[in-house]
């Protein structure tokens, strides 16, 4: 048994994978313990109020990646200019991240009106420029570990953020909700600091602020439609704060994201699988089909004793955030647990077609989405309140299963 462990940890395909698999769970587990004590020292308004103001920052940062973060995984394995690739990446998003970010604090009262007061501040309104720039490459950096198959210090690098986002609300306390950003922010650039000194040069040399043009344009093609789909797909999750706070209130986001954070603990898996199977096949693409299965057999085989414990003790999950929590946020979580049994078909088909290159494909998965996830969000949202956030979830991945199960013939990939 011992043996059989050794062997499957020198295959990178299964390293990374663990190493990525190990990464989530501490960083969904500190993040429900950042949220569950933060939840008890501050009031729930602030805590809707740190949310949205942390959702807009992850989602200029999302946006302003260009969707060059898959384009490095996909194409520096092969590669012999890679230091020259890294470079003009980062260079492009640190570009991107300052216009983005000035662009949603001019224009924050139509945007997110709910944490407009942040104009009130220019020095705040600064702080928030950097600390987005910042919080880009703090995610860039990970794709850049999974081409290079190092996952070992994006485990590195988010544990140290996770323990000292942790610990900081404390000592900035007397802030109000802004300590629960400051805390966030800080703790990544510590984390990044920390990282990119102890990452060895053979790995590969400090990136340095140097647009390639040629480079970009080598990688422009992939980089833009996975830039379309990541957008597409992970715009309608973080919009939902800000949704939520300008719709409802922003209690009712605090109800909303914990159940969101703790239904995101049983994505990890699937994720992380697929991810290490993207870096792996952009090595080597091979039997394409009998790996996916695989991938797709293991991702079930830990969704679903997760999925039932879930189902089964939601009240005393929650309850450690709170009684509200716990009343408000119950059927909310069982739906979003519920939705990660088709959700990760899903995201190993859009894995499958980023290794392939499938342009109008991924496009395609990000514009379904964006439009049917959001469309539903906003009926449902009015009838049943965060409730209809789950219900809307749950809908739009059955359809989109159903979808893959008939274009791959019933799981054979080799169609897909």
């Amino acid at each position: 048994m011992f043996k059989k462990f050794i062997d499957l940890y020198q295959s990178s395909l299964y390293r990374n994978a663990f190493f990525l698999v190990l990464n989530s769970v501490i960083m969904s587990g500190f993040g429900f313990l950042f949220w569950s004590l933060n939840t008890r020292f501050f009031d729930s308004n602030d805590v809707g109020l740190a949310l949205t103001l942390i959702s807009s920052m992850s989602l200029i940062g999302t946006i302003s990646l260009l969707g060059f973060d898959d384009a490095l995984i996909r194409f520096i394995g092969k590669s012999d200019k890679k230091n020259v690739k890294i470079s003009a990446v980062y260079s492009l998003c640190i570009i991107s991240s300052l216009i983005f970010s000035v662009i949603f604090v001019i224009f924050i009262k139509s945007l997110a009106p709910g944490i407009s007061l942040i104009t009130n501040n220019y020095f705040f309104m600064a702080l928030f420029i950097i600390f987005t720039i910042i919080w880009t490459l703090f995610i860039l950096t990970d794709g850049i570990f999974i081409a290079f198959r190092e996952s070992k210090y994006i485990l590195i690098k988010n544990s140290i953020f996770s323990v000292l986002k942790l610990l900081l609300p404390f000592v900035l306390f007397g802030l109000g909700f802004v300590a629960m950003y400051y805390s966030w922010t800080i703790a990544a650039i510590i984390a990044l600091l920390i990282t990119i000194l102890l990452v060895p040069k053979k790995l590969f040399h400090k990136p340095r602020i140097s647009v390639n043009f040629d480079v970009i344009k080598h990688m422009f093609l992939f980089s833009f439609s996975n830039y379309i789909m990541r957008i597409l797909l992970s715009a309608p999750g973080l919009l939902l704060p800000l949704i939520i706070t300008n719709s409802l209130s922003a209690e009712k986001t605090a109800y909303f994201y914990v159940a969101w954070m703790i239904s995101d603990l049983i994505s990890v898996i699937p994720n992380s699988i697929s991810m290490s199977f993207f870096a792996e096949a952009s090595y080597e693409e091979g039997d394409i089909n009998n790996k996916i299965k695989k991938a797709i057999k293991i991702s079930y085989i830990f969704i679903i004793p997760i999925l039932i414990f879930v189902l089964l003790f939601s009240n005393f999950i929650l309850g450690f955030f709170g009684e509200s929590y716990a009343s408000n946020s119950s059927s909310l979580l069982k739906i979003l647990a519920i939705a990660s049994i088709p959700a990760a078909l899903n995201t190993l088909f859009i894995t499958v077609n980023k290794v392939r290159k499938n342009i109008k494909k991924l496009i395609f998965v990000g514009v379904y989405f964006f439009v049917v996830f959001l469309s539903l969000v906003f009926i449902l949202v009015k009838r049943y309140d965060i409730l209809g956030v789950g219900i809307a979830w749950l809908i739009t991945n059955i359809i989109f299963s159903l979808f893959v199960l008939i274009k791959t013939k019933g799981l054979n990939y080799e169609n897909a």
